[in-house]
Order: C-alpha cells, then sequence, then structure tokens
C-alpha cells in the first residue's frame, strides 16, 4: 500500500509541475518589452529580463480575440544566447503572420482586412477558407505619441485585440 501511495504522489506532483502557464503582460510591461524590441535589434535590456522575470520565461504568445473569443493565437519565440557577458535575450519576430476562420468574423471585418492589402482569402485543399495576412504579417506593438510609449497592437478599428502573455 505504501508503494502505491508514493507511486501515486509522484505521478501527481508531475501533473503540478509540468504545466505551463501563460501569465498576461500589463500595460507597463508591454511598454518596456516594446520599447526594448522595437529600438536596436531587438534584444533586451537587462532592466527589462530583471522587470518581467525573463529568466523564468520560456516564450510569449500573443492571442487574438474578437468579442471576447479567441479566434488566433501565435507563438513568439524568447532567444537566449550565453556570452562572456552572461546571457541576453531578445524576441524573433516585432511582427507575427496569423490566420482567422472566415466564418469567424463578419464580413464587415473581413472586408475591412482584405481592404488594407496585407490580407487574403486562403483556401486550403478540403478545409475551411481563411483570412490570412502575407508574409509581412501584422506589427505587435504600436505607439500614439512621440513618447515612445508603446501598447499592443489591434486590428479593424479595435474589433480585434492583440493580448500578449508570457509563458512559463
Amino acid at each position: 500500500m505504501k508503494k502505491i501511495a508514493i507511486a501515486f504522489g509522484l505521478l501527481m506532483s508531475g501533473f503540478s509541475f509540468g504545466q505551463i502557464k501563460a501569465i498576461p503582460l500589463n500595460t507597463e510591461e508591454v511598454n518596456r518589452l516594446a520599447y526594448d524590441v522595437l529600438s536596436g535589434f531587438s534584444t533586451l535590456k537587462e532592466e527589462t529580463i530583471n522587470a518581467l522575470n525573463i529568466k523564468n520565461t520560456i516564450d510569449f504568445l500573443v492571442e487574438f480575440q474578437h468579442e471576447g473569443k479567441v479566434i488566433g493565437k501565435k507563438i513568439i519565440k524568447l532567444y537566449s544566447a550565453l556570452h562572456n557577458m552572461g546571457a541576453s535575450y531578445s524576441l524573433s519576430d516585432k511582427r507575427v503572420e496569423i490566420c482567422f476562420k472566415t466564418k469567424d468574423l463578419s464580413d464587415s471585418i473581413n472586408f475591412n482586412l482584405l481592404k488594407t492589402n496585407h490580407w487574403k482569402i486562403v483556401h486550403p485543399k478540403g478545409g475551411e477558407e481563411h483570412t490570412c495576412t502575407d508574409h509581412l504579417g501584422v506589427d505587435l506593438f504600436h505607439s500614439k505619441d512621440q513618447n515612445n510609449h508603446y501598447q499592443m497592437n489591434s486590428l479593424v478599428d479595435g474589433k480585434i485585440q492583440m493580448i500578449l502573455y508570457r509563458l512559463e
């Protein structure tokens, strides 16, 4: 009986430690991350690494939501490099390519996306129709002012929200 209890305990501890957590970034964390990513070579500064606890981060996840429903997700790779002065971290992308199922969006939203010339309709063989970005993708971050205060981008005048998560 004791062996069964130990085996059960080990099995359950594997479930609790083996899960990845998605932690949403608040507006200040997004601003700090975007400032580093958009100024220079996407390399994060030491202050940003410490403030965002980047050393425990696996990758980032950007989630696209329309009316509270998740319509798309994309992983943003976090690269780390070890060198004689410590470690450096950088994001793989400032822009992401994404596809949405055309049926998940209203005709007006699909039309507005297609009007920008950076979106297209894709018909996979035997699959559902998708509205996709071209090879340039969409910007993750944008700034509304000259003070370089950045926030997550949105699409179609805020009808499609982008939310950034840190994966640990």
